[in-house]
């Protein structure tokens, strides 16, 4: 891996995933919610026909709309309004994709892109994510995805065992 001698010099390109997942805006909510389930993610990048990136969909954006479009207020529901993002991201599991209403993609994704070029380094990734509250940052070149960096792939390249000549005396 280059620059593991100092894991916050390393750069987006060292960690991105590059197989990334993306979704079109017209995809139904249900559709989206199954993707979600079968790949195991919780978030994905929504691109136009010419692969632009225009936006970004989350199970938190899933839940959200779910709770505000009139679904009956049961116990369960009552609890996900109180929570916080982060708290309904890891809750989410509690959620009924088969109720989930008519709507698109397109209805509920955030268009305020939280992006990154990929010699940036993870250090000026980490503070974006702590300063935005995300959990992913988009890599991009010139509108088009390049890769993504999740709070998962920052904990990888943190917890890689690095070479230290000290311990080697």
């Amino acid at each position: 891996m280059p620059n593991s001698q100092n894991p916050a010099r390393l750069k987006a390109s060292d960690i991105m995933a590059t197989d990334v997942l993306t979704v079109p805006s017209d995809m139904t909510l249900h559709g989206l919610a199954l993707l979600f389930s079968e790949n195991k993610i919780t978030g994905a990048p929504v691109v136009d026909s010419d692969k632009n990136v225009v936006g970004v969909v989350s199970e938190t954006d899933l839940v959200r709309h779910q709770a505000q479009s009139g679904y009956d207020n049961r116990d369960d529901w009552s609890f996900f309004r109180t929570m916080d993002a982060e708290d309904v991201e890891a809750m989410a599991e509690g959620f009924r994709i088969e109720e989930l209403p008519d709507a698109l993609v397109a209805d509920i994704m955030t268009t305020h892109l939280i992006t990154a070029g990929e010699d940036d380094t993870i250090a000026h990734l980490a503070a974006q994510m702590l300063h935005r509250k995300v959990h992913r940052v988009l890599i991009v070149r010139e509108r088009k995805l390049r890769g993504i960096v999740t709070t998962m792939d920052m904990l990888k390249a943190l917890a890689q065992p690095r070479h230290d000549p000290l311990r080697e005396r």
